[in-house]
């Protein structure tokens, strides 16, 4: 009887969700078009007086992308329940691999519309990563580095992501819809743990093909050096003194929370190990930044490493030793490119 409850529970919560994003996003992207040659001259106006490259009219031109992708996503996942059958038993293979297709081109349109919108520049170095399985443990800085694995590698080897990602995002419609038909997971705020426990991870890790990758941002939230003195503190008062004498190194990265990364590395059965770090994206953290113009014209520079899966240690402590000395060396390529 709980168990029903509680399924019932999940799914009012979840439509009520939908219910209030998906109308909230309809009306702003209805009002941005209605109002787009407008607000073009308004904020073209604006960037006069500041000077600041246009960044105000690039971001109502993101913001329109963005609003626009999120349009066409909504309404495509409703084509593919429709048309795969799925609601009558048809082929479901077929329903997750069309809804992967559509993760991949919001991901990549994006990420390719930024790089117009912004004259971005990406430098790709390190290992070539042209097959999977992989477990990619990347850094992350912006909103904007959510975008980047699809450049590096979707777009360019094809991999199909299976990303772990903060609960927050599911007030974005289509990652709430799209991202749940498929083996994504999704992250409590603060603590590292994937929400649903063991049965979510073994679903991520299920099934994983040369084609296939799955990719978590272990830090758990963007770096700031506020944010790195508040875990080296939590990571001293807690019983962690042997990992603080370790993070306290760290300069350009957040100690890794390993909650999401241990559950996925325990049940890994085949896939290496990527670790990618990256800069050029530390002006894209928050609102102010994108309307400064410190993002235009940016070169993003990302190097990638991999570890064999016949090199990844076993057991917890041991797999804990070696994401930090691995996630140190992510900390010094970074340090080395803010010279």
């Amino acid at each position: 009887m709980r168990k029903a409850t509680n399924k019932l529970n999940r799914m009012l919560n979840t439509w009520g969700r939908r219910t209030v994003t998906v109308v909230g996003y309809v009306l702003a992207w209805l009002f941005v078009v209605a109002t787009l040659p407008l607000l073009l001259l308004a904020t073209f106006v604006v960037d006069l007086f500041r000077q600041n490259r246009f960044a105000t009219v690039r971001a109502v031109l993101m913001a329109t992308v963005f609003l626009t992708c999120e349009m066409v996503g909504i309404v495509t996942s409703l084509l593919i329940w429709l048309f795969s059958f799925v609601w009558a038993g048809g082929d479901n293979a077929r329903f997750i691999r069309w809804n992967f297709n559509l993760q991949q081109w919001w991901t990549a349109t994006l990420f390719a519309a930024a790089q117009r919108i912004y004259q971005l520049r990406l430098e790709v170095t390190g290992d070539p990563i042209e097959r999977g399985p992989i477990i990619v443990f990347m850094r992350h800085t912006s909103l904007a580095d959510t975008m980047l694995p699809a450049a590096l590698f979707s777009r360019r080897q094809g991999l199909v992501l299976r990303y772990v990602l903060k609960r927050e995002l599911l007030w974005d419609p289509c990652i709430d819809i799209v991202g749940n038909r498929i083996p994504n997971a999704f992250v409590e705020r603060g603590t590292g743990n994937i929400s649903g426990g063991v049965e979510v991870v073994r679903r991520l890790m299920s099934g994983l093909t040369e084609r296939d990758g799955i990719l978590i941002y272990p830090e758990g939230t963007r770096f700031t050096p506020a944010k790195l003195q508040k875990a080296l503190a939590r990571l001293q008062q807690g019983s962690g003194a042997r990992l603080h004498a370790k993070a306290s190194k760290l300069q350009n990265v957040l100690p890794p929370r390993l909650g999401g990364p241990l559950a996925i590395l325990e049940l890994n059965e085949n896939a290496d190990a990527v670790f990618c770090a990256h800069v050029g994206l530390e002006s894209a953290v928050t609102a102010n930044d994108l309307l400064s113009g410190k993002l235009v014209g940016q070169t993003i520079r990302a190097n990638c490493w991999r570890v064999p899966f016949a090199k990844i240690p076993r057991g917890a402590e041991a797999q804990t030793d070696w994401l930090y000395e691995r996630w140190a060396k992510v900390d010094e390529w970074v340090g080395r490119q803010n010279l």
